[in-house]
Protein backbone atom coordinates (compact mmCIF):
# COMPACT_ATOMS: atom_id res chain seq x y z
CA UNK A 1 0.00 0.00 0.00
CA UNK A 2 1.47 3.50 -1.15
CA UNK A 3 -0.65 6.31 0.42
CA UNK A 4 0.20 10.13 0.76
CA UNK A 5 -0.49 11.94 4.18
CA UNK A 6 0.50 14.87 5.89
CA UNK A 7 2.73 14.98 8.82
CA UNK A 8 3.68 17.83 11.78
CA UNK A 9 7.10 19.47 11.65
CA UNK A 10 8.44 20.38 15.16
CA UNK A 11 7.44 23.80 14.42
CA UNK A 12 3.90 22.76 13.47
CA UNK A 13 3.70 23.10 9.82
CA UNK A 14 2.36 20.71 8.13
CA UNK A 15 4.15 18.55 5.42
CA UNK A 16 2.98 15.96 2.73
CA UNK A 17 4.87 12.75 3.23
CA UNK A 18 4.50 9.04 1.73
CA UNK A 19 3.86 6.14 3.29
CA UNK A 20 4.81 2.65 2.12
CA UNK A 21 3.68 -0.65 3.86
CA UNK A 22 6.00 -3.61 3.20
CA UNK A 23 4.29 -6.58 1.40
CA UNK A 24 3.15 -9.25 3.92
CA UNK A 25 4.47 -11.82 1.05
CA UNK A 26 5.93 -12.11 -1.98
CA UNK A 27 5.27 -14.37 -4.83
CA UNK A 28 7.70 -15.14 -7.33
CA UNK A 29 6.78 -14.38 -11.21
CA UNK A 30 7.33 -16.06 -14.27
CA UNK A 31 9.26 -13.95 -17.21
CA UNK A 32 7.74 -16.58 -19.42
CA UNK A 33 4.73 -14.91 -21.95
CA UNK A 34 3.43 -18.48 -22.13
CA UNK A 35 3.10 -21.19 -20.04
CA UNK A 36 5.30 -24.17 -19.85
CA UNK A 37 3.94 -27.69 -19.23
CA UNK A 38 6.17 -30.62 -18.91
CA UNK A 39 5.03 -33.90 -21.23
CA UNK A 40 4.01 -36.56 -18.99
CA UNK A 41 5.74 -39.41 -18.97
CA UNK A 42 2.99 -41.74 -20.40
CA UNK A 43 2.72 -39.34 -23.80
CA UNK A 44 5.16 -39.31 -26.45
CA UNK A 45 5.98 -35.98 -28.20
CA UNK A 46 9.15 -36.57 -30.72
CA UNK A 47 10.83 -33.61 -32.48
CA UNK A 48 13.23 -33.61 -35.82
CA UNK A 49 15.23 -30.21 -36.50
CA UNK A 50 17.39 -29.83 -39.52
CA UNK A 51 19.13 -26.23 -40.55
CA UNK A 52 16.86 -24.22 -42.42
CA UNK A 53 13.33 -23.20 -42.36
CA UNK A 54 10.46 -25.72 -41.78
CA UNK A 55 9.83 -25.71 -45.96
CA UNK A 56 13.70 -27.02 -46.45
CA UNK A 57 13.21 -30.04 -44.73
CA UNK A 58 15.41 -32.85 -45.93
CA UNK A 59 14.19 -36.04 -47.90
CA UNK A 60 16.21 -38.09 -45.70
CA UNK A 61 19.29 -37.59 -43.50
CA UNK A 62 22.64 -36.80 -44.86
CA UNK A 63 26.10 -35.47 -43.73
CA UNK A 64 25.56 -32.70 -46.23
CA UNK A 65 22.07 -32.08 -44.63
CA UNK A 66 21.46 -33.65 -41.19
CA UNK A 67 18.20 -33.95 -39.64
CA UNK A 68 18.50 -34.35 -35.64
CA UNK A 69 15.77 -36.11 -33.50
CA UNK A 70 14.92 -36.53 -30.04
CA UNK A 71 12.30 -36.32 -27.16
CA UNK A 72 10.15 -33.29 -26.25
CA UNK A 73 10.36 -32.69 -22.46
CA UNK A 74 8.68 -29.32 -22.07
CA UNK A 75 6.52 -27.14 -24.26
CA UNK A 76 5.00 -23.51 -24.50
CA UNK A 77 3.66 -21.86 -27.32
CA UNK A 78 6.93 -19.43 -27.00
CA UNK A 79 8.97 -22.83 -27.90
CA UNK A 80 9.83 -26.51 -26.74
CA UNK A 81 12.87 -27.94 -24.70
CA UNK A 82 14.35 -31.52 -25.87
CA UNK A 83 16.65 -33.99 -25.21
CA UNK A 84 18.70 -35.34 -27.66
CA UNK A 85 22.07 -37.28 -28.15
CA UNK A 86 25.38 -35.22 -26.62
CA UNK A 87 26.41 -35.43 -30.46
CA UNK A 88 23.40 -33.30 -31.57
CA UNK A 89 24.69 -30.36 -29.58
CA UNK A 90 28.12 -30.57 -31.54
CA UNK A 91 26.34 -29.38 -34.84
CA UNK A 92 23.97 -27.06 -33.20
CA UNK A 93 25.11 -23.58 -32.37
CA UNK A 94 23.13 -21.06 -30.40
CA UNK A 95 20.97 -18.67 -32.80
CA UNK A 96 20.42 -21.17 -35.19
CA UNK A 97 17.67 -21.01 -37.26
CA UNK A 98 15.73 -24.42 -37.52
CA UNK A 99 12.79 -26.28 -38.93
CA UNK A 100 10.84 -27.94 -36.73
CA UNK A 101 8.34 -31.17 -36.94
CA UNK A 102 7.02 -32.39 -34.29
CA UNK A 103 4.88 -35.36 -33.51
CA UNK A 104 2.49 -35.78 -30.77
CA UNK A 105 1.65 -39.49 -29.98
CA UNK A 106 2.81 -42.83 -31.24
CA UNK A 107 0.54 -43.11 -34.30
CA UNK A 108 1.84 -39.33 -35.77
CA UNK A 109 -1.39 -38.35 -36.32
CA UNK A 110 -0.57 -34.75 -34.97
CA UNK A 111 2.10 -33.39 -36.57
CA UNK A 112 3.08 -29.80 -36.82
CA UNK A 113 5.93 -28.05 -39.02
CA UNK A 114 7.35 -25.04 -38.10
CA UNK A 115 10.28 -22.65 -37.70
CA UNK A 116 12.39 -21.93 -34.01
CA UNK A 117 15.63 -20.84 -32.80
CA UNK A 118 18.02 -22.42 -30.76
CA UNK A 119 17.96 -20.25 -27.77
CA UNK A 120 19.83 -23.06 -24.95
CA UNK A 121 22.04 -25.41 -25.42
CA UNK A 122 22.93 -27.61 -21.86
CA UNK A 123 25.64 -30.76 -22.22
CA UNK A 124 25.31 -33.64 -20.35
CA UNK A 125 27.07 -36.64 -20.13
CA UNK A 126 25.60 -38.54 -23.12
CA UNK A 127 22.41 -36.27 -23.63
CA UNK A 128 22.05 -32.51 -24.21
CA UNK A 129 19.04 -30.81 -23.54
CA UNK A 130 18.52 -27.99 -26.25
CA UNK A 131 15.97 -25.05 -25.81
CA UNK A 132 13.93 -23.40 -28.45
CA UNK A 133 11.85 -20.63 -29.48
CA UNK A 134 8.80 -20.86 -32.08
CA UNK A 135 9.69 -17.94 -34.49
CA UNK A 136 6.27 -16.55 -36.53
CA UNK A 137 3.41 -18.31 -35.66
CA UNK A 138 1.46 -15.45 -35.06
CA UNK A 139 2.34 -13.98 -38.42
CA UNK A 140 0.39 -16.53 -40.72
CA UNK A 141 -2.82 -18.46 -41.02
CA UNK A 142 -0.92 -21.60 -40.67
CA UNK A 143 1.21 -20.50 -37.97
CA UNK A 144 -1.78 -19.31 -35.72
CA UNK A 145 -2.85 -23.44 -36.59
CA UNK A 146 0.13 -24.42 -35.15
CA UNK A 147 0.02 -22.09 -32.20
CA UNK A 148 -3.53 -23.57 -31.69
CA UNK A 149 -2.64 -26.86 -31.41
CA UNK A 150 0.32 -26.16 -29.58
CA UNK A 151 -1.31 -24.02 -26.69
CA UNK A 152 -4.35 -26.89 -27.09
CA UNK A 153 -1.16 -29.60 -25.92
CA UNK A 154 0.66 -27.42 -23.29
CA UNK A 155 -2.72 -27.03 -21.65
CA UNK A 156 -3.65 -30.89 -22.20
CA UNK A 157 -0.20 -31.51 -20.34
CA UNK A 158 -0.84 -28.89 -17.36
CA UNK A 159 -3.85 -30.60 -16.68
CA UNK A 160 -2.30 -33.76 -16.56
CA UNK A 161 0.13 -32.93 -14.53
CA UNK A 162 -2.37 -31.08 -11.94
CA UNK A 163 -4.44 -34.41 -11.94
CA UNK A 164 -1.34 -36.54 -11.42
CA UNK A 165 -0.05 -33.92 -8.23
CA UNK A 166 -3.56 -34.49 -6.84
CA UNK A 167 -3.19 -37.98 -6.88
CA UNK A 168 0.03 -38.00 -5.21
CA UNK A 169 -1.23 -35.49 -2.52
CA UNK A 170 -3.91 -37.40 -1.64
Amino acid sequence: FVGQDNMATEDGTSVPVLSVVLPTRMQRLQRRAYIRAEVPANRIVRASFWLGSAEAEPTGPSPERPVWSGRITDLSAGGFRMSVAAETAVGTDLGDIVGVRIVFGADGAETVYTDAQVRRIESQSDRAVIGFQFLGLAESAQGRIVLQMIAAKTTEFQKAEEKAESYRQN
